[in-house]
């Protein structure tokens, strides 16, 4: 995936991380996944990416998600636990959006839409319900 920042520099996910690519510079940083540090990318395959209007970074794999602060360099990492209703609804992010009143909403593999409550970190999943006919999805791509 690709994602371009307000200053117009790029991010790049690739199959063993995301690049920033500085267009002032014209240098490339790469971020790779290290499992012995905590602070490094959860995973090395990226499906997603998106700069939010804060200009923090989004990235999600088949593991579930991260947040980037390119300021502070720091990783928070979500991922699904079946145990917690508040948690992301699956382990596979396939997108991740920024709607126009700045809300997050995470596209997964059977884990339904997801919407991310930034005051309590907290997810809202909208998954199918056989009672609830309101919302009838749990498998989701986005097509360009």
């Amino acid at each position: 995936g690709f994602a371009k920042s307000k200053n117009g520099d790029l991010w790049i996910g690739t199959g063993n991380g995301f690049c920033r690519y500085n267009s002032s510079s014209e240098q490339f940083t790469r971020y790779q996944h290290n499992p012995a540090n905590k602070n490094s990318p959860a995973a090395s395959g990226v499906n997603a990416l998106l700069e939010d209007h804060l200009g923090n970074v989004w990235i999600g794999y088949d593991t579930g998600l991260d947040l980037f602060d390119p300021v502070k360099n720091t990783f928070e990492h979500f991922t699904y636990n079946p145990g917690d209703a508040t948690s992301i609804g699956a382990p596979y992010v396939n997108y991740v959006f920024e709607d126009s009143r700045d809300n997050i909403w995470i596209c997964t593999s059977n884990g339904g839409l997801n919407l991310f409550n930034r005051t309590n970190r907290q997810f809202t999943r909208f998954q199918y319900d056989k009672n609830n006919y309101s919302c009838r999805i749990n498998h989701l791509k986005v097509k360009k």
